[in-house]
């Protein structure tokens, strides 16, 4: 009997962590985006357009974003975000793992809600950790 209930529980557990991935299903507006480059500087951007689709159920991922910012010497940076049509893969309840131009990228989930969703991934080719914060 107390197998059981441990089974019930496992499965239990299980579906929460397949349910919150569910949630990121949809259309998302990109609303802040927060830049940490190497040298250790921060740069925070409202001034940014773009917006994520995430297609749970098919694996699918794709996002078109331009934005800008001003580096340390004052000089506005823009830049762009585009990966079309990728398949990802989960790699535990709060990572998308996928290949862009054969770089792979981790996409981490920080903050899933109904409402918004915080993910964020580094790039190795510019050295930057970049945070997006999606609206519904």
């Amino acid at each position: 009997m107390e197998k059981l209930i441990l089974f019930c529980l496992l499965i239990l557990v299980a579906c929460g962590k397949e349910n919150k991935l569910r949630k990121t299903d949809g259309l998302w507006n990109v609303h802040t985006l927060r830049i940490e480059d190497g040298e250790g500087f921060s740069y925070l951007s409202n001034d940014i357009s773009g917006e994520f689709s995430i297609d749970y159920l098919e694996k699918k991922i794709n996002c078109y974003l331009n934005f800008s910012f001003r580096n340390i010497q004052g000089t506005q940076m823009i830049d762009s975000v585009i990966w079309n049509q990728l398949d990802f893969d989960v790699k535990n309840e709060s990572y998308f793992a996928f290949q862009n131009n054969g770089t792979p990228i981790e996409l981490r989930i920080m903050l899933n809600t109904k409402k918004s969703l915080m993910v964020e991934y580094y790039d190795t080719q510019k050295f930057r950790l970049t945070r997006f914060v999606l609206k519904k």
